[in-house]
């Protein structure tokens, strides 16, 4: 059987073109594989790969593409300028994937699968800013009550992972009075609670080193629960 494949395209600001490709196969694993994996030997001036520990790779093999994954991209500029980088094929799935890129210096996720994104940066190496992730959801509604608290409109909250030092980060410049949080992977499991949360305007929160992904955050204040998502990057 055919696996499925995904290939991404990148132009640089001086016109430079790069295809690169990863596809998901049960007997790839998340370390190089020969076979499975292939290195970037010529490089061009302005460039993207995929970057696997100190590996940069032109194709990665995978296990799968189930919504923890995330895949770090690299992009070298010899100048700064504005760059693309799109989906040029997705290959042999079943149903049309989600592909998003998160943008973890503009705390912005994009759905390539809907449309090409378009960025700037400075010259020279970006190799913490960019990865494709598989999962992500624009805003997760407001808990509707069931003895867990109640809708709450128009709040001004955002809650972001800042992965340099470690911490969760929440922003409520409203104040709202909060009690706890708890932090959940994906599938619904339990990963931490903090108990006591202060509602300055900006709360900062040690996070331990999880597996880099998408988290959700449950915010609980008097008689609510405040839902978001939060992407961990190590």
């Amino acid at each position: 059987k055919d696996f499925e494949k995904i290939r991404l395209s990148y132009k640089s600001p001086l016109g430079y073109y790069r295809q690169i490709l990863v596809g998901a196969h049960p007997y790839a694993t998340d370390n190089f594989d020969l076979g499975y994996d292939a290195r970037l030997f010529d490089y061009n001036e302005e460039d993207m790969y995929w970057l696997q520990g100190n590996n940069w790779l032109v194709i990665q093999g995978v296990p799968d593409f189930e919504k923890d994954r995330v895949l770090p991209l690299g992009v070298v500029l010899k100048e700064e300028g504005e760059f693309t980088i799109q989906i040029d094929s997705l290959e042999n799935f079943a149903e049309l994937p989600n592909v998003y890129i998160n943008d973890k210096l503009n705390d912005s996720v994009h759905n390539l699968t809907k449309r090409a994104f378009t960025a700037t940066s400075e010259a020279g190496y970006i190799h913490d800013r960019f990865e494709i992730i598989f999962y992500y959801e624009e805003e997760l509604p407001v808990d509707p009550g069931g003895g867990d608290g109640d809708v709450v409109d128009a709040i001004e909250l955002n809650v972001r992972h800042g992965h340099n030092v470690r911490e969760i980060q929440i922003l409520n410049p409203d104040q709202l009075p909060l009690t706890d949080l708890h932090l959940f992977d994906v599938n619904g499991n339990l990963i931490t609670t903090y108990r006591n949360v202060s509602h300055e305007k900006e709360v900062r929160l040690p996070v331990r080193s999880y597996s880099s992904g998408v988290y959700i955050i449950k915010l609980y204040g008097e008689n609510i629960v405040i839902s978001k998502k939060i992407i961990i990057s190590n």
